[in-house]
């Protein structure tokens, strides 16, 4: 039998992977060690490959979760905060009780909160018509804790007390009337707590209600006070030199009362919102001021007899002015502006008593008006809550050991706490409300 030779050319197809083999089938030395060269080529061709493969799929997953993550691929790494707009902050509840002042001979008659000292915190002024009388000013030191009154001599019975920037210094002063002398005092905050207290301003009339208000526009604030008796309203004019020695006296006529002084229809100028009373019906009207020292066209807008004090303020904050009013009898009344020159039907709130006095501010900080009724009869605080729906829920009621005059707020220690100053007539408290 003859071999029949086999060229190298043939033998190097003659395998799928192009192994090279003898005619007898065996691999010498170097024809082995180039197919192990070979495999391990082929080895890394294919895992580079599927590398370049896995990475063009993953590549774009990659650069969503880095570049531009989602709540979905980022839960796990991140919460959202809470701010004090989310959380439901319709329970309330009083903790805690603290008095700020008592003085038992004493006769306090007003009370305001506001910061007089530029240090951020809110400050009590209240007013002791004791002797010749004096104003107190409780500084607020931190977390709502207060000093002793200091205290400035005023005039004969201060009555109601007003702050405004007279002298346009950025600084709150400290407006006061004195009933039995029938004047009225100014106090000029000198900055870091101090005021000096300017020459007394004479008055025709008892004073039963006093404003701070741009009578005449020139940028200055004049003092507004009023007498229900006399049927008439005196305009201080802030002078040049803040001397306030021009006097206008407007007469708003016979069983008249001025309610309140608001620029209700959004002029730039005060108009008078006043009360006349016709054939034992009670009419709720607006005079508009005509900018050359009279007030014009009178609009009627409520005809009730119950009405025993008025506030304006806008309650559902839309930029329109509403009404709430304390009754004769035992029940509040809000009437809401509908933004054509009129108001809606009452929304009627039952109290406990006709014996109020009417505060309001945001209790649970919700960005909604709630209203704060004093009770006198019934040694009682009462928080009403303003609801979204346009509805008031009587939240909660807290019992004083004193007969309280008025109520005012102030800031607590933390976003979801208020501060409520009740004053009587011996004692300035603190109530402490947390909501929830």
């Amino acid at each position: 039998m003859s071999i029949q030779s086999v060229s190298h050319d043939n033998l190097s197809n003659s395998s799928a992977f192009g192994d090279f083999t003898d005619v007898i089938g065996e691999l010498t030395p170097e024809q082995q060690a180039e197919n192990q060269r070979r495999r391990r080529k082929r080895i890394i061709c294919l895992t580079l490959i599927v590398f370049t493969i896995v990475l063009v799929t993953i590549t774009p997953v990659i650069y969503i979760c880095l570049v531009n993550p989602t709540s979905t691929t980022l839960v796990s790494l991140a919460t959202t905060p809470v701010t004090p707009a989310m959380r439901n902050l319709n329970h309330c509840t009083a903790t805690s009780k603290n008095v700020v002042y008592y003085n038992s001979s004493a006769q306090l008659t007003t009370m305001l909160t506001a910061d007089v000292n530029e240090d951020h915190k809110v400050d009590i002024i209240a007013g002791n018509s004791i002797g010749k009388g004096n104003l107190l000013i409780f500084f607020n030191v931190d977390d709502n804790q207060f000093t002793k009154p200091t205290i400035y001599h005023t005039d004969i019975q201060p009555m109601f007390i007003t702050i405004g920037d007279l002298n346009y210094d950025d600084r709150f002063d400290i407006v006061l009337t004195n009933n039995q002398s029938k004047s009225v005092q100014i106090f000029f905050n000198m900055g870091y707590g101090k005021f000096d207290k300017q020459s007394i301003i004479s008055t025709s009339i008892t004073i039963d209600g006093i404003t701070i208000v741009d009578v005449n526009l020139d940028k200055k604030l004049d003092i507004v006070i009023t007498n229900k008796r006399t049927n008439s309203v005196v305009m201080i004019i802030n002078d040049d030199d803040n001397m306030f020695r021009h006097q206008i006296t407007y007469s708003i006529g016979l069983n008249t009362e001025l309610l309140s002084i608001v620029d209700i229809d959004h002029d730039g100028m005060i108009d008078f919102l006043l009360r006349e009373q016709i054939d034992n019906v009670s009419h709720v009207f607006v005079r508009f001021n005509a900018a050359n020292g009279t007030f014009i066209n009178q609009t009627t807008y409520i005809q009730n007899d119950n009405i025993q004090s008025l506030r304006t303020v806008d309650m559902n904050a839309d930029d329109q002015i509403d009404l709430v009013s304390t009754e004769r009898s035992p029940e509040i009344n809000v009437y809401m502006n509908s933004g054509n020159g009129s108001f809606n039907q009452p929304i009627k709130l039952s109290t406990t008593s006709t014996e109020n006095t009417l505060s309001i501010a945001d209790i649970n900080k919700d960005k909604k008006l709630d209203l704060i009724l004093s009770s006198q009869i019934t040694n009682q605080i009462s928080i009403h809550m303003n609801e979204i729906n346009g509805t008031f829920v009587k939240q909660m009621t807290i019992p004083v050991t004193f007969h309280p005059l008025c109520t005012t707020s102030i800031d607590g220690n933390n976003h979801n706490q208020t501060g409520l100053i009740v004053l009587g007539d011996q004692t300035i408290e603190l109530l402490s409300i947390n909501c929830i």
